[in-house]
């Protein structure tokens, strides 16, 4: 969850805006690094040419951390109209046109992807997060777990996965999928927030801090919140 969840609520399940913003942050999904997954060709800056693919992705790439997605979606769609072989600025290109609200844009080259790279489990992952982003979870559950046939290892999807349970308060089962996400990669931070959510809504005040107190200590985005929410709890 990013910075703007808040523990207003008694119970800390995400709503849909939180769950949106999970899933499309502001910053470009750098942490989907995946083997099947196309990343992009350039090295160094030497490689940034003026109107070649790397130098205007990576000008989306900057509009779009700024969350100007306007003029991310534009640089991105120049990249492409140089390169359409890269699968990072058409998925990039779909999390603009989502945090735009042009739904049918988003779907549109989300399954682009799908069709273009359909090796890779990142248009799933997408798909999955677009189904979500507009409250449809079963279908949003159906493309995690489709992710998951393509690559068993990949993280995002079962935290996402995961998630999907927290909202559906099956925290149980939440439970298990996230200590699967850590036993993969003991350093997913996301894992233990979302970990420590399902545990305190499970009323395991001990399992709780376990989780939030690992999220701070690798200095999880939330960091600054979840440290007033270990005080509540351990108050």
């Amino acid at each position: 969850m990013e910075k703007q969840m808040t523990a207003a609520a008694e119970a800390r399940v995400p709503t849909l805006p939180e769950v949106r913003s999970a899933l499309f942050p502001a910053t470009v999904a750098a942490t989907e690094v995946m083997p099947s997954a196309s990343d992009p060709t350039f090295s160094n800056d030497r490689d940034i040419i003026l109107n070649t693919y790397p130098y205007h992705f990576q000008n989306g790439q900057r509009f779009q951390k700024n969350k100007e997605y306007e003029k991310a979606a534009a640089e991105y769609q120049v990249a492409l109209s140089l390169d359409t072989s890269k699968i990072d600025a058409r998925l990039n290109l779909g999390d603009c046109m989502f945090r735009l609200e042009r739904y049918v844009q988003a779907k549109f080259h989300y399954s682009l992807a799908l069709q273009q790279f359909p090796e890779s489990a990142r248009p799933l992952l997408k798909l999955g997060n677009y189904y979500e982003g507009v409250n449809q979870p079963t279908e949003a559950r159906e493309y995690y777990q489709k992710a998951l046939v393509k690559e068993p290892q990949y993280i995002e999807a079962y935290n996402n996965l995961a998630a999907l349970d927290i909202r559906e308060k099956k925290f149980a089962e939440a439970r298990e999928m996230l200590k699967k996400v850590i036993s993969i990669d003991p350093n997913y931070t996301l894992a233990y927030l979302n970990l420590g959510v399902a545990a305190e809504n499970s009323g395991d005040k001990a399992g709780a801090l376990e989780a939030y107190k690992k999220y701070v200590e690798l200095g999880g985005e939330q960091a600054p919140e979840v440290r007033k929410w270990i005080t509540d709890l351990e108050s």
